[in-house]
């Protein structure tokens, strides 16, 4: 049986995170991810670099709303 769905998501090109961004997500009291599509307005934004690697290092609290 073949499986039906998403296998990959990428940027066609390098995305990097931009240093003015990553500031004020380090210095950031809350995180909000989303709301959104998660194909289309989370995920996007998980996947470019330097992104994950910045909420990790933030001492800020992750809120994802879920509706």
């Amino acid at each position: 049986m073949e499986e039906a769905g998403i296998q990959d998501i990428f940027y066609k090109n390098n995305v990097e995170l931009n240093s003015h961004a990553r500031e004020a997500i380090l210095k950031a009291d809350y995180i909000i991810l989303g709301p959104g599509n998660y194909y289309c307005s989370i995920i996007p934004n998980l996947i470019v670099a330097g992104f994950q690697e910045a909420i990790i290092e933030s001492k800020a609290k992750i809120i994802l709303p879920v509706i």
